[in-house]
């Protein structure tokens, strides 16, 4: 059994004493463990947040959409809810290695590796249906604009 040190707060295995999550890589602060996608946006000052998408990363798996009335639990203890926003007019997908990716905006081969955690030694292809696969090079972009869901592997 430990002793008692009344001059040491107690530990709470790291939990956080306000809520916060990170948004486009910068920490904010909360009032509500369980905010709206609206006031995840309000709080990193981004308005009005219907001119913005909000895309949830999360720790081990892919990236999804954040609806502005979607609840979302945050975690009590570390790590902190990491969430990308950006202005667009809607969400697209992309699939990598057959796991759904939610994404808006421009899309390239940078980010592709960062929010789907893929090692720069790695080879990123782009399914084709009508021709051979392509090698995607350094910089390029990925129109997800384009009729079906890009399959990326």
């Amino acid at each position: 059994m430990n002793e008692l040190n009344e001059n040491e707060p107690p530990d709470h295995n790291n939990e956080r004493a306000r809520p916060e999550v990170s948004v486009n890589d910068e920490v904010f602060e909360l009032n509500d463990q369980t905010p709206t996608g609206e006031q995840i946006l309000a709080a990193a000052r981004l308005r009005p947040p219907a001119d913005y998408a909000l895309i949830r990363w999360p720790e081990r798996a892919p990236t999804n959409e954040v609806a502005l009335d979607d609840v979302i639990e945050l975690p009590r203890r570390a790590p902190i809810a990491a969430f990308f926003a950006m202005k667009a007019d809607g969400v697209r997908y992309f699939t990598l290695d057959e796991e759904r990716y939610a994404w808006a905006g421009r899309l390239d081969v940078e980010t592709v590796r960062r929010i789907g955690r893929v090692d720069d030694g790695m080879a990123l292809w782009l399914e084709l249906t009508d021709e051979d696969d392509r090698l995607l090079a350094p910089g390029e972009v990925i129109d997800l604009d384009d009729r079906g869901v890009e399959r990326l592997y």
